[in-house]
């Protein structure tokens, strides 16, 4: 008898769990595979993530989201190459979103930050920040702001590097003020928003120690040539 419950029970256990597996499981490939990779990137499993978010792609070869993700993973392993790429793909197409456009430039100032072209990297943050500057994604775009004042920070102070700072930052500068005022109302209004964000921006932000590694390895150099966006209109 005991035997016979035994056997029912695990009978019943199985049952139950593959419907929740059929439930948990009724998404399409593409999906599901983007699933596992975001498990994986929050375990730090950057191998894994690759290799679910290749399969992803090739289900949805359209899918942004899932190329950002990729090139984040390949970042996050040196392959700053093909992490490259990537990023410049959606940097490329006029039809991206301004938040998509954002992301692709994070990455690509992060990239070239590891190389230690610290000018380079603080254009593409500003091009990045810049995107966002008519949206309402106001902890987006404190982020980018604390990553542009991060970079503008760490960047020596000699007469050279204060003159093409200058230069570089002017573009972000002319607009920094009425974001500021935007952001700190935003903030205010909403306790549990300013709370969430904090949370999710602090990894965000370059370390003085990531921005100023010397380019060790001669494997290739990134291009100095600048992408500011293409608009349809120009």
């Amino acid at each position: 008898m005991a035997a016979s419950i035994l056997c029912l029970a695990s009978s019943t256990l199985i049952f139950t769990n593959h419907n929740r597996i059929d439930i948990k499981n009724n998404n399409l490939p593409a999906i599901s595979a983007y699933s596992k990779a975001v498990f994986a990137l929050a375990n730090h499993d950057y191998q894994e993530a690759q290799t679910w978010l290749q399969f992803s792609l090739r289900e949805n070869p359209d899918s942004t989201e899932t190329k950002l993700l990729l090139a984040e993973s390949l970042f996050q392993q040196k392959e700053l190459i093909t992490s490259e790429s990537y990023a410049r793909e959606i940097l490329n197409n006029i039809t991206e979103s301004s938040y998509n456009y954002s992301m692709a430039s994070d990455l690509l100032s992060r990239i070239y930050a590891q190389q230690g072209l610290e000018f380079d990297a603080l254009q593409y943050a500003i091009n990045g920040a810049n995107a966002l500057k008519a949206s309402q994604s106001v902890c987006s775009i404190a982020a980018t702001e604390e990553r542009v004042e991060s970079l503008l920070k760490n960047i020596d102070d000699n007469h050279n590097s204060q003159q093409k700072k200058n230069k570089v930052a002017e573009s972000y500068y002319k607009d920094h003020l009425q974001k500021a005022d935007k952001l700190n109302n935003n903030f205010k209004q909403n306790k549990l928003y300013s709370q969430l964000c904090e949370q999710v921006k602090k990894p965000s932000i370059h370390h003085k120690k990531i921005v100023c590694i010397p380019l060790k390895e001669s494997e290739f150099l990134l291009s100095n040539q600048l992408y500011p966006r293409i608009t349809k209109n120009s």
